[in-house]
């Protein structure tokens, strides 16, 4: 297929999420070198499995921003702790969201009071993203996502960082659009990194989706069945996501896609390099 500039742009700059779980032993080899990764928190392996991770993929040279899971924060000194250990490893992006949690496991139940601990503790993170939703959300209002996503980049950029948003997945690029167009009319104003599930193999897929829990995009799935229905569905191909928003990209600030790999990142990235070649 033929893809604009726009397009091999943005598949250009992956940022290549993983989940802490046993598939990762063997999936984990096949992320280009020095290529961005982006660590989700599980609620079955926890913060210091994220922690953990995002070290040994900084010492192979990958930029890595983890994700901090509200919910799986203990306390303060649990996140003080977490925070000080990937700045050692040379960690300079974190990504907070609520996490899937039933129950906090400490003083945070969501990301914005998780962002303004971060802000406080952190030395030498330079950038902190967070998330977004374009489909909305299974049990939070639009009006309160509306709220929290200007607060949370506020706070971000009042403690002089750089911040960005994420969005969770979507598969209705007029939606995507419409929402965006909005909230930049609104004032948001931040990088927008496109969520674009890979090159996902249905019966992978749906072994992984019998232990919902292991992460935040699995969970996002178990909450929205139409979206676990197209990928099932079959004939889905990631490019016409991309291809239907490329246009758009420079005027929206669309700068990077955050890959859901559900682990199947040998598929995703023979799927790049396939969209590339042409």
């Amino acid at each position: 297929m033929t893809i604009s500039a726009t397009h091999q742009e943005l598949l250009h700059n992956i940022h290549w999420e993983v989940i802490p779980m046993k598939n990762l032993q063997k999936q984990k080899a096949f992320i280009p070198a020095g290529e961005p990764v982006s660590v989700t928190c599980s609620p079955v392996k926890g913060l210091n499995e994220t922690v953990r991770l995002t070290e040994e993929f900084r010492a192979k040279g990958h930029p890595v921003t983890p994700h901090f899971a509200a919910r799986m924060v203990e306390s303060r000194e649990h996140l003080a702790e977490s925070i000080a250990a990937i700045e050692a490893a040379g960690v300079t992006s974190l990504f907070c969201i609520a996490g899937d949690g039933e129950e906090p496991a400490g003083p945070y139940a969501d990301s914005v009071k998780l962002i303004a601990d971060v802000v406080e503790i952190a030395s030498s993170l330079t950038h902190l993203g967070f998330g977004s939703y374009p489909d909305g959300h299974s049990f939070i209002s639009n009006d309160d996502l509306h709220t929290a996503l200007f607060e949370k980049q506020s706070m971000i950029e009042d403690a002089g960082l750089q911040a960005w948003t994420s969005t969770q997945m979507c598969f209705d690029a007029d939606n995507i659009r419409t929402w965006l167009e909005q909230e930049r009319a609104n004032g948001l104003h931040v990088p927008v990194y496109l969520g674009v599930a890979g090159a996902i193999d249905r019966a992978k897929l749906m072994t992984m989706g019998m232990r919902l829990g292991i992460g935040t995009s699995l969970s996002f799935l178990k909450k929205n069945k139409s979206t676990m229905g197209k990928l099932l569905g079959g004939g889905y191909d990631a490019n016409d996501l991309i291809g239907k928003l490329a246009g758009d990209a420079e005027r929206l600030n669309i700068s990077a896609i955050h890959g859901f790999t559900f682990n199947q990142i040998e598929n995703t990235v023979k799927w790049r390099h396939a969209t590339l070649a042409g």
